[in-house]
């Protein structure tokens, strides 16, 4: 299990990342999640199945006044609507 944020991988499960985030708390991780979600934490990527970790670190960092919060995502992308015309 990984404890370091440079030891983990670009797409970290939950166990890693509550090592990393929590420290010997880890098992406070399950608890924290759905409130820090509220506030922003990105959320587990259905594809990947982890959370990217570098969007993580720059919500914490942001969270403790280094720099700002990453921007959420805000939905999937309909490419099928690009480069038809729109009609007045």
């Amino acid at each position: 299990m990984a404890s370091r944020w440079d030891d983990l991988p670009l797409y970290a499960p939950e166990c890693d990342l509550a090592k990393a985030v929590c420290g010997s708390n880890s098992k406070q991780w399950p608890s924290l999640v759905p409130v820090l979600e509220r506030e922003g934490l990105p959320k587990i990527d259905p594809l990947m199945g982890g959370r990217y970790v570098p969007a993580v670190k720059a919500w914490f960092d942001a969270l403790n006044g280094l720099g700002t919060k990453p921007e959420a995502v805000d939905g999937r992308e309909d490419f099928s609507r690009w480069g038809k015309r729109r009609r007045a």
